[in-house]
């Protein structure tokens, strides 16, 4: 029996959400990687229908955000650090209870990762250099 989550009462099995997170960075990977210039997404957080992939492209990086809907997920907007904060996700329009919940675990899962990656999440949108769409 697989280990499930539990958020707003509703389960999500540990191996469906390992799934999300593949078939989220495959998206990214499919509309941004060019010739030489490879998208890298990790780590990639899920709360229910909401995600949010921190990716590096070359010297730059950002943050996706991405929501499911009828069974796919799809890419709602990229942005540096005003995704990693609530009001910046619920500003986007993801409800409240999601986005204190996907602050939490990016803050988790970021914690780990050298302060000089970090700060390339950050970069998206900055007039230094393009972001991941040029």
């Amino acid at each position: 029996m697989a280990t499930a989550l539990l958020f707003l009462g509703a389960s999500l099995p540990l191996c469906a959400q390992a799934d999300d997170a593949q078939e989220i960075r495959h998206l990214i990977a499919r509309r941004y990687d060019k010739p030489g210039k490879t998208v890298q997404t990790e780590p990639v957080v899920i709360v229910g229908g909401h995600a949010v992939a921190d990716w590096v492209q070359g010297t730059r990086g950002g943050r996706a955000l991405l929501a499911k809907s009828n069974g796919q997920w799809t890419l709602r907007l990229c942005s540096g650090a005003g995704l990693k904060t609530v009001d910046g996700l619920a500003g986007t329009g993801v409800p409240k209870p999601a986005a204190v919940a996907l602050a939490k675990k990016l803050e988790e899962a970021e914690a780990g990762l050298p302060h000089a990656l970090r700060a390339r999440f950050d970069l998206f949108g900055e007039p230094s250099g393009p972001g991941m769409a040029n």
